[in-house]
């Protein structure tokens, strides 16, 4: 596939994820073999292997954050790599872990980089400021016991 389909992908299946709150277009545009790295989830949970481990992933995310709101502001794409920035915005209404929901709103800057192969996901690499959307969440810093 051609980098601007490979760009197409991507916007189709956060549309589709955030819009429509369909997971299984991920079925489809993920390899087999996919593996997402998010170096800001908690250690146990910092690789996610497979289609089912993502889409889990992420009825988990809509769970905690229903009604979440995504865009991408900016979209580059270079060979079998198509990488992006997203601002997600939501009220926290679920659990994450052991912190509990606390009904308040916030703005989320994500950084995202996926390896195309075969025409599928291979494999994503996520970032973002996990210490200021904690902050804005009321999670960070931990209260002192």
């Amino acid at each position: 596939m051609s980098t601007q389909e490979n760009k197409a992908i991507v916007r189709r299946t956060l549309e589709q994820k955030v819009n429509a709150g369909d997971f299984e277009l991920y079925s489809e545009a993920l390899s087999p073999t996919y593996v997402r790295h998010c170096q800001a989830m908690p250690p146990e949970s910092r690789e996610t292997h497979g289609p089912e481990a993502m889409k889990q992933l992420l009825r988990d995310n809509a769970s905690t954050f229903p009604g979440c709101d995504e865009e991408i502001p900016l979209i580059l794409g270079e060979g079998e790599f198509v990488a992006f920035m997203s601002r997600g915005t939501g009220t926290q209404k679920g659990s994450m872990g052991p912190l509990p929901a606390t009904s308040k709103r916030m703005e989320v800057m994500v950084f995202c980089i996926h390896c195309f192969e075969n025409d599928r996901i291979a494999e994503t690499w996520v970032g973002w400021d996990n210490p200021a959307a904690l902050r804005k969440l009321g999670h960070f810093p931990p209260p002192s016991t």
